[in-house]
């Protein structure tokens, strides 16, 4: 009887209309053999040198559902076309939603991008490239401790060229003392830190948190370029 009354409770709650959204934006690289059209040399970390495609993707957040995709040449920007595929993601959107946030990394750090979620109401998390004036505010900022070698930052910036100031999240962490292959994070002195910015009003460990969930897209896309579905 209570299994049914959860299963029952589970089912409604699947079944009525989704409200929000999170929309996580991101970009690959997808080497090619042969001589396909668009094919071009560009940025290549798998194979120098090869040509490549490099396409625009979108999952939803929630269900992680590949949303919309932009295929591009392989010498193309990141952000180049992103604002042609927010348009085809929007439209997709049903009548009930009321909430939308975009998730990005730092390829997408673009202040036209950011005006075009702000002008159609959505959230926003994107990294942030780390710019001389952003790197020299690092270390005079007053940082929260949360325990685990993880403290948190937020300050006010007007980017070069941007409209207004927007607020700023940094996470930072001390440099492991095993060195690794690739840290996550900008190093600087005896930390390794990361910028956000950011529309959310949520505390900054939170908004970091959230932004964290986008990790799981590059196991989607592992999983599509092999075929794993």
């Amino acid at each position: 009887m209570v299994r049914d009354c959860v299963w029952l409770a589970q089912m409604v709650r699947h079944s009525s209309p989704r409200t929000s959204f999170i929309l996580n934006l991101d970009s690959t690289v997808l080497v090619l053999y042969g001589k396909q059209e668009k094919a071009r040399i560009g940025y290549n970390p798998i194979k120098h040198g090869r040509p490549s495609y490099h396409p625009l993707l979108c999952f939803e957040g929630h269900t992680r559902d590949f949303w919309h995709g932009e295929l591009r040449p392989g010498d193309a920007h990141t952000a180049t076309g992103t604002l042609d595929l927010l348009k085809a993601c929007f439209a997709k959107l049903p009548p009930t939603a009321r909430a939308v946030a975009l998730r990005a990394d730092k390829g997408f750090y673009d202040h036209k991008i950011i005006k075009w979620a702000e002008a159609h109401e959505a959230r926003f998390v994107i990294v942030a490239r780390l710019t001389r004036p952003i790197k020299h505010r690092l270390t005079f900022l007053r940082y929260t401790d949360h325990g685990g070698n993880l403290s948190t930052a937020q300050f006010l910036a007007r980017p070069h060229g941007w409209a207004r100031a927007y607020r700023f999240v940094v996470v930072r962490r001390p440099i492991p003392e095993e060195p690794t292959e690739q840290l996550p994070l900008f190093p600087l002195g005896r930390y390794v830190y990361q910028v956000l910015v950011t529309n959310l009003a949520s505390q900054a460990l939170k908004v970091w948190l959230f932004y964290n969930a986008r990790a799981k897209v590059e196991q989607i896309i592992k999983e599509l370029k092999g075929d794993s579905p």
